[in-house]
């Protein structure tokens, strides 16, 4: 009877334990998913910035051959 009761105890603790690791999991690959897309949206923004950039550089010199 005594071992019953310590196997449940383990068994229940074991259970506890599974769950918590599967909210550990779901935060972490939650987190992860949310620094890809800030990675993604970081990237977007900074290829916008230097293609805007670009864009202007470009623009003035447009202007200056052209004489506008």
């Amino acid at each position: 009877m005594q071992v019953f009761y310590w196997v449940q105890i383990y068994s229940n603790a074991v259970s506890r334990l599974n769950l918590k690791l599967d909210h550990i999991e779901t935060i972490a690959s939650i987190s992860w998913f949310l620094l890809c897309v800030n990675g993604i949206y970081g990237g977007i923004k900074k290829w916008f910035l230097i293609l805007s950039h670009f864009y202007c550089v470009l623009n003035d010199i447009i202007f200056m051959v052209l004489g506008f």
